[in-house]
């Protein structure tokens, strides 16, 4: 009973978590700029060595502007530890964890917009090439993105200062994720690692020449991104009932 009512639900929190995102300027200025900002740094740095665009920046903006807003967004669980409206949502009567889980869910969900922002920006520079490994790549962002940021909001759950961790999640995972870096580029332990992250095999799938070779990298980035969602899961659980415990779901002791 409580799994369908939480199923039920689900639509109207993530509507509902959307509409929140996009009435503060901050998280939609940061879902409208990031991308934006990201293919301008790729197209200075084509000119600065006299290449031509690739046609293939959309895919590197769209997702760099995806993970922005994934990270960035999640921290409207500060915001609403701040507004008293945090334990509310932990305690409804869903499966644990559910509603709070949702919340980075939707994040990612309104990073979608980085897309036709890119795709805009690519057609407008009069190069633009589109793949099936790159839309294949695209879809596996957003998952890949939804998942891992389960594990963020635990963090935001579980700290009343995690804002402050905000650029550390962001920067080292565009780097890792081989957006700016070629993965090749990095030493073996460190691509290991990288590895271990969902984002950079959803990218490597939007990097493969083939679809033939796209699908089976597809499919682990798949299981990569449950492993993850289960595990941030397991973590929401566990921060909102330390939380509930403590009595710490508040703005301030």
């Amino acid at each position: 009973m409580t799994e369908q009512r939480s199923l039920g639900v689900a639509p109207a929190i993530v509507r509902f978590e959307i509409a929140s995102l996009v009435r503060t300027p901050f998280f939609l200025h940061n879902a409208l700029l990031s991308p934006i900002a990201f293919f301008v740094f790729l197209a200075l740095g084509q000119a600065a060595q006299g290449r031509d665009l690739l046609g293939t920046e959309w895919f590197t903006a769209s997702t760099a502007g995806i993970w922005a807003t994934t990270t960035t967004a999640v921290g409207i669980i500060g915001y609403q530890r701040f507004q008293g409206t945090l334990e509310p949502l932990a305690v409804a009567p869903l499966r644990p964890g559910f509603a709070l889980a949702l919340t980075p869910a939707s994040a990612s969900l309104l990073g979608i917009i980085a897309i036709p922002i890119s795709l805009g920006l690519q057609l407008f520079s009069g190069s633009i090439r589109v793949t099936p490994e790159s839309v294949l790549g695209l879809v596996l962002v957003l998952i890949s993105c939804a998942s891992s940021s389960l594990a963020v909001s635990a963090i935001f759950i579980a700290s009343r200062n995690a804002t402050a961790f905000e650029p550390l999640l962001l920067i080292p995972v565009w780097l890792l994720s081989g957006l700016i870096v070629p993965l090749a580029a990095f030493p073996e332990p460190l691509r290991l690692v990288a590895s271990l992250f969902p984002l950079t095999l959803a990218v490597g799938v939007a990097q493969q020449g083939s679809l033939a070779a796209a699908i089976p990298l597809g499919m682990l980035a798949l299981l990569v991104s449950a492993i993850w969602a289960g595990l941030g899961f397991r973590a929401i659980g566990r921060a909102a009932g330390n939380a509930y415990r403590t009595g710490t779901f508040g703005f301030t002791q």
